[in-house]
């Protein structure tokens, strides 16, 4: 553009100069190379003026310049009049940005009418000599992943245009532990990730612009994450907004949608204007970043040796500014995270693990790798699952956190995390053993499926998800009844005779006092 507009300046100084000479060539070629995105584009050609075109030292010059098909007439002329040195003079003393440059050079063009011609990306059109407005016309940008080229002037020799769109990407990410998060992850942060129930955890939003002087065109510059969630994850809360390292305040960003996300849903996230916030020069790029909490709740897939893949997905899609020359919005493909959550399920047996030896009464805590005990609560029947803060109301308080077995011996722990557990037995039945500590291994490992739609786990043979846990009957002691019995006849026998005695004796001296 800036280089086109020499060009014009230079033309209208040079118009006298006799060292020119005339190109040979009567019509000129405009070529336009295919779209980077593969969105095929069409521009209107608008010829503002007409003249005689010719080179002089280097340099490009229109001469005998007349209105052109698609110009602004001033009152009284018509196409093909010259036109007056007035209008000359303004065009050469317009500086400035690409954008102050347009307002001026609107002032001479008429877009609203029939172009002059138009050209495909991919493609050549032949046109004369002249000073042309090519516009970006492609009305099928919205919702696609590319923007529009702002309006292009050029004193039109033949040429290849370098109509060239900006626009962001955006990348969803989910936060494990770092001891066994995906692997290439950084710091936890990739595509997947396992946890407790009810656990906090963090999803991270990015929005990558890149540098590039075109975002100079735009008044404004608009984002808006769209983010989707499945029923079995909750939304907590936002916990910061980001734009090249400046956290944003409330008042600086929109939020739709973050009421209503008990199970799943779609909320939104806007900031109307990037250029607006202070700091931030998006022609040397710029990030956005969005930090929310979440949880997986009572809904969410649980895995286990046969249950490898997971719905418990979350997504997000950009919109975006994709016009600098009026309104319209372009959108990102789709980007998916998911997150794991395993079962462990536990049956106590009395003597040995058959049907109908099921035992009732057994008492177990779960302890994590460091020795602390893993809080649980009760939903339904059998199944504990982590007792975190956004537990649902329908859980049930465990007393110390203790796991009893009802009448099917059932204790099935729901919702855990990848890692290692002790099981100890806390409550040992009515003439029963108490069994060993058993070690739970939860051990994973989960990624981002190839076409980046699905993902999927593996629990490898150190993971011990279901555990038949037996309880021995105490020992019954072998007895003999002979000497006890003798032994009591005989202590009997004598005791009656001992009170005889006392009684004689009594007797006898009651007498001899009287």
């Amino acid at each position: 553009m800036k280089k086109f507009l020499a060009i014009l300046m230079a033309a209208m100084m040079l118009l006298a100069m006799t060292s020119a000479f005339a190109e040979t060539a009567t019509t000129y070629t405009i070529t336009v190379p295919a779209s980077e995105t593969g969105v095929k584009h069409t521009y209107e050609v608008y010829q503002i003026f007409v003249g005689d075109l010719a080179t002089s030292n280097g340099s490009t010059i229109l001469s005998n310049v007349v209105w052109g098909k698609n110009a602004k007439l001033p009152e009284g002329a018509k196409v093909g009049d010259a036109v007056a040195e007035a209008v000359l003079s303004t065009l050469t003393s317009t500086s400035g940005t690409d954008k102050e440059k347009l307002a001026v050079i609107a002032n001479y063009v008429d877009i609203t009418g029939t172009a002059f011609t138009t050209v495909k990306d991919g493609a050549s059109v032949s046109v004369p000599a002249g000073y042309y407005l090519i516009k970006d016309a492609n009305n099928s940008l919205d919702n696609t992943h590319d923007a529009y080229t702002t309006y292009i002037v050029n004193v039109c020799k033949s040429v290849e245009l370098a109509p060239k769109s900006v626009y962001p990407t955006v990348d969803k990410e989910v936060q494990d532990e770092t001891g066994d998060a995906e692997a290439g992850h950084t710091d936890g942060w990739k595509e997947t990730a396992d946890h407790d129930l009810f656990e906090t955890f963090s999803f991270r939003l990015t929005a990558k612009l890149p540098a590039d002087e075109r975002y100079a065109d735009y008044t404004t510059y608009a984002v808006t994450f769209h983010d989707t969630m499945s029923e079995g994850i909750t939304f907590e809360n936002i916990v910061s907004v980001t734009v090249d390292g400046k956290t944003l305040t409330a008042d600086q960003y929109t939020t739709t949608g973050t009421d209503n996300l008990a199970y799943g849903g779609t909320w939104t996230l806007k900031i109307a204007d990037l250029k607006a916030i202070d700091g931030v020069n998006l022609v040397d790029s710029a990030d956005v970043v969005v930090v929310y909490n979440a949880h997986l709740n009572e809904k969410a897939q649980i895995d286990n040796e046969s249950v490898t893949s997971t719905t418990n997905e979350n997504s997000v899609y950009l919109t975006y500014s994709n016009n600098p020359n009026a309104a319209g919005e372009g959108k990102t493909p789709v980007d998916y995270v998911w997150v794991f959550t395993y079962v462990v399920n536990n049956t106590k047996y009395a003597n040995s693990a058959a049907s109908g030896n099921e035992l009732a009464g057994a008492g177990f805590t779960l302890y994590d790798s460091t020795g602390a005990v893993v809080p649980l609560c009760k939903i339904g029947d059998d199944y504990y699952v982590y007792d975190g803060k956004t537990v649902p109301s329908t859980a049930t308080p465990v007393e110390d956190y203790e796991m009893v077995t009802t009448s099917n011996g059932k204790f099935n722990i729901k919702g855990l995390d990848h890692g290692t557990y002790t099981l100890k037995e806390t409550t040992v039945p009515a003439g029963y053993n108490k069994v060993d500590d058993v070690t739970i291994t939860i051990s994973a490992l989960h990624s981002e499926n190839a076409d980046a739609k699905a993902a999927s786990t593996t629990l490898d043979s150190n993971s011990k998800m279901n555990n038949d846990i037996i309880n021995k009957s105490g020992a019954t002691l072998p007895e003999t009844g002979g000497i006890g019995t003798t032994l009591f006849y005989l202590l009997g026998g004598l005791m009656t005779a001992g009170s005889a005695l006392i009684l004689v004796v009594r007797r006898r001296a009651d007498a001899e006092e009287e």
